[in-house]
């Protein structure tokens, strides 16, 4: 045997509760942080809409911006009351009673996925700015969250009918297929549109639902 030889120590590695107490450390640091950043930008909305002056003619500050600070974690809500804010309920169009603070925070709500403001901001694009391409940008947001809650403001078939214009944009199959999914969901208008686009497109013959009966 060589004395000589020198001994080499093994690595030392580190124990496994050690690196569990550091990512957990880091993942709560991460959610801190987040949390403040969403109580501090649901602060400076509240101030921001204080100091602004609303439009005439809509339910008192409390109603709507009081609400936005007990639902920091839900930003999207918050923005979408700051909108409804904003708008000028006198207005004698609809669309026109978008003041440009309403539609900054109706277009913020949008963004941070709000189906209801999704919906909103493609009917503006398409009936205030006849914006096709915008329209169906956001609509399509929208109709994706189409669910059992929300199934009655029927996104879908409001989508549908954008795709049945005529020009760039125009897809009558992608509408047939949306006034189906949303006649399935209860939509008697959407149900009556499928059979009438159905026929338009499949002269002759009939939906698959109706020859089975």
């Amino acid at each position: 045997m060589d004395n000589n030889k020198p001994i080499i120590p093994n690595k030392p590695k580190l124990p496994n509760k050690i690196i569990k107490t550091s990512n957990t450390k880091g993942t709560m640091f991460k959610i801190f942080l987040v949390i403040l950043v969403l109580f501090l930008f649901n602060f400076s909305l509240i101030v921001i809409t204080y100091f602004v002056p609303p439009m005439k003619n809509r339910p008192s500050f409390v109603d709507y911006c009081f609400n936005s600070v007990c639902l920091f974690i839900r930003p999207s809500e918050a923005m979408w009351s700051c909108s409804h804010y904003y708008y000028d309920y006198s207005s004698d169009n609809h669309w026109d009673g978008y003041s440009s603070t309403a539609l900054f925070w109706l277009r913020m709500s949008a963004i941070f996925g709000g189906a209801p403001s999704q919906a909103e901001l493609g009917g503006y694009y398409y009936f205030k700015k006849n914006d096709l391409k915008n329209a169906i940008y956001w609509m399509e947001k929208a109709a994706k969250q189409t669910n059992e809650d929300n199934k009655y403001d029927d996104y879908k078939g409001k989508l549908a009918l954008l795709y049945c214009q005529e020009g760039e944009y125009q897809n009558e199959k992608r509408a047939l297929q949306l006034y189906k999914e949303s006649a399935a969901l209860g939509s008697k208008k959407s149900a009556e549109m499928y059979l009438l686009l159905f026929r338009k497109l499949y002269p002759g013959e009939l939906p698959e639902e109706l020859n089975k009966k």
